[in-house]
């Protein structure tokens, strides 16, 4: 089974603000099914491997305006730097 439909850019916006405000994989998943409950979108939660790339690699490789931008239209980890 595949991974389903894309994140929305309000769900990599909590993705990404949620891990930099410290908050745990638990918290961050309850807030995204909360909102994609409100918005009628299929259950998606994130992986905890998904977490810690996301904490390890994304966040410390990319500046404000470059997390702007990946929420927009996401990189793959391949890509940062390019």
């Amino acid at each position: 089974m595949g991974r389903g439909r894309n994140y929305t850019v309000g769900e990599r916006a909590i993705v990404i603000l949620g891990l930099r405000a410290g908050e745990t994989p638990f918290k961050i998943n309850e807030l995204l099914k909360e909102e994609q409950k409100r918005l009628g979108l299929s259950e998606r939660k994130v992986p905890a491997s998904s977490y810690a790339m996301m904490k390890t690699k994304y966040l410390p490789a990319m500046n404000d305006k470059e997390i702007w931008n990946h929420i927009q239209n996401p990189k793959s980890l391949g890509n940062l730097e390019k």
